[in-house]
């Protein structure tokens, strides 16, 4: 994960400031040299959860097992992110 000029990464910034008054969505597949930093959004989903967000509520996290870091990839699931973020 890349760190910030005091050698900070995002998790460190959650660790920092906690839960906040925002919805997130992440999001990863699984294929190639790099799984898509699949690992770290693990890990990250995680710390939010322990953070206080709370699954299907205020975070979503969903790994694509097999899926490659792409337009193709993204296109097949991008009604994931559009309805938890601004559907009913």
């Amino acid at each position: 994960m890349d760190k910030d000029a005091k050698g900070n990464d995002l998790l460190d910034l959650v660790r920092e400031k906690g839960k906040q008054p925002i919805r997130l969505y992440l999001d990863s597949g699984t294929a190639g040299k790099s799984q898509d930093c699949a690992p770290q959004t693990r890990a990250m989903a995680e710390l939010l959860m322990k953070s206080g967000y709370k699954d299907d509520n205020d975070l979503m996290h969903y790994e694509d097992e097999g899926a490659e870091h792409n337009e193709k990839a993204w296109r097949t699931r991008l009604e994931k992110p559009l309805l938890f973020l601004f559907g009913n």
